[in-house]
């Protein structure tokens, strides 16, 4: 059965989103408190999606103030930036999968193409498509 160019990136994100939150899991499952490690599966299972602070904290079962601190205290960094830091990776991986840029965007939740950009640059100094330009 032949599927369409689309279908087919999309299985390929689909993909690798697993994959990296496979290899995310087990890490974090050998170093973390429950607590954090729930916290952690839950930014990987819902890493296409906005991610807030309130709801991860209701998902753990911890106020939203405590999990920061905890979160902090555990892994070294805020949680806001956590989240946008392995979606900025996995964004790497699905731009040099072939994914443009709008694609990414909806794949991992970004609100818009000028924002993902711009953290992009912000985060490797340099913009997605020069990216994608220097690791070919």
């Amino acid at each position: 059965l032949m599927k369409s160019p689309d279908k087919i990136i999309s299985s390929l994100a689909q993909a690798i989103i697993e994959l990296t939150n496979s290899v995310a899991e087990e890490k974090s499952r050998l170093k973390y408190s429950p607590h954090i490690r729930k916290c952690i599966a839950y930014i990987n299972k819902n890493i296409n999606k906005k991610i807030t602070i309130k709801d991860i904290s209701e998902q753990c079962g911890l106020s939203a103030d405590y999990l920061s601190h905890l979160f902090k205290s555990e892994i070294g960094e805020n949680l806001s930036s956590y989240i946008l830091k392995n979606k900025l990776e996995l964004s790497k991986s699905l731009l040099l999968e072939g994914l443009d840029n709008h694609k990414i965007c909806q794949t991992l939740g970004f609100s818009s193409q000028s924002h993902f950009i711009s953290v992009f640059k912000k985060q490797y100094g340099i913009t997605p498509k020069q990216f994608v330009l220097y690791t070919k």
